[in-house]
């Protein structure tokens, strides 16, 4: 003789579009309102997470740009925020009605909405204090057009390296690039930076090296301090430069040496942060740019 287990519970008609709704409005609440607690957690817990691994990424990792992995993870938060309501329409439409238990209960959805919420906040908190992304107002040649959105690394770091691009603070479209070093001589003559007296490396670009750079319309060259190399616009004219840094003192120009006027002496707390690379060029159809290429040693 068998046994019939009995379940407690009130039944309740399950409306896919209701579940696509919630799923919309908050990611995975639609799977706990159609009796799949687990995976409505799941789901909300791998967005957060989404979010949550670059900036601990980049605690453990110290890399010359991080423009990869943002990407990936901002993909990785979309995929899931669009895969959330189609599934909970999905497995709503197949199961039509469910016997509602305690994790399905309207109580639980609303603590797990109200928890969801409160941790998105919180991974979105951690995220922005230490990247950041912005909209270029204006073009700063030859990387970077109006309305590219770029990737800031936002950071009080006493270590840039030479041939880093930097947002200034003084001007929200002021890139500049790291050209000298706390106590360096810096010297600028007839285009060409150098440095205790060596010059900096220049050379011209191959076609591919140009295509990765995604540089098209601008007669530049290559600037090298040996580890990475990077475009330049070199100024036409006999404008000369020298000066000695002083402690804690970063020496930074523009990329378009023609704008000497906006050659800097700064410290770590007037830079906003380091520019990771272009996350996507409207105007040239391009994502993942980055200010720089690495040279292989």
């Amino acid at each position: 003789m068998s046994k019939k287990i009995i379940i407690s519970g009130q039944e309740r008609d399950l409306n896919p579009i209701i579940a696509l709704i919630m799923s919309i409005v908050i990611t995975g609440m639609g799977e706990l309102y159609s009796g799949f607690p687990q995976k409505g957690i799941t789901l909300a817990l791998a967005r957060n997470v989404s979010l949550l691994i670059i900036p601990f990424y980049a605690m453990a990792y110290d890399k010359y740009s991080y423009i990869t992995e943002v990407f990936f993870s901002f993909i990785f938060f979309a995929a899931i925020t669009i895969f959330s309501p189609v599934y909970a329409f999905i497995i709503s439409s197949k199961r039509k009605k469910i016997i509602e238990l305690k994790l399905s209960s309207k109580q639980s959805i609303i603590i797990f909405a109200l928890l969801n919420v409160i941790i998105t906040i919180i991974s979105l908190i951690i995220f922005l204090s230490d990247f950041s992304i912005k909209f270029s107002h204006n073009s700063s040649d030859p990387l970077i057009d109006k309305g590219d959105i770029i990737v800031i690394k936002k950071e009080n770091n006493d270590s840039f390296k030479r041939g880093e691009m930097v947002l200034l603070k003084r001007d929200a479209s002021l890139f500049n690039r790291i050209i000298g070093l706390s106590e360096e001589n810096i010297a600028y003559k007839k285009g060409r930076f150098s440095i205790n007296g060596s010059d900096l490396l220049q050379s011209i670009f191959t076609e591919p090296e140009m295509k990765k750079l995604s540089l098209t319309d601008f007669d530049v060259i290559s600037e090298s301090d040996g580890g990475i190399k990077y475009p330049v616009i070199q100024k036409k004219d006999n404008f000369t430069y020298k000066n000695t840094l002083k402690i804690n003192e970063y020496f930074t120009a523009p990329d378009n040496r023609e704008s000497e006027s906006e050659f800097a002496i700064v410290k770590d707390e007037d830079i906003y942060g380091r520019v990771e690379g272009i996350l996507y060029s409207p105007k040239r159809y391009k994502f993942l740019i980055k200010p720089f290429l690495l040279l292989e040693n």
